[in-house]
């Protein structure tokens, strides 16, 4: 499987995670760890996006 499919992915599992979250929450406002792991995870999606702009990174 190409990387950049591989890693499309990843994000979008890493996306749904925080949608999971931002689901269980609504309509009320999040924790601070809510907040953190909702952080962790779009520095997990920033990440795997650069590994796809730059077709680095491992599956």
């Amino acid at each position: 499987m190409d990387i950049r499919t591989q890693k499309t992915f990843e994000a979008l599992f890493a996306l749904e995670d925080v949608r999971e979250i931002l689901r269980q929450k609504l309509p009320n406002a999040t924790s601070p760890e809510e907040e953190h792991s909702i952080k962790e995870g779009i520095d997990k999606v920033r990440k795997i996006l650069d590994d796809i702009e730059n077709s680095t990174g491992t599956p």
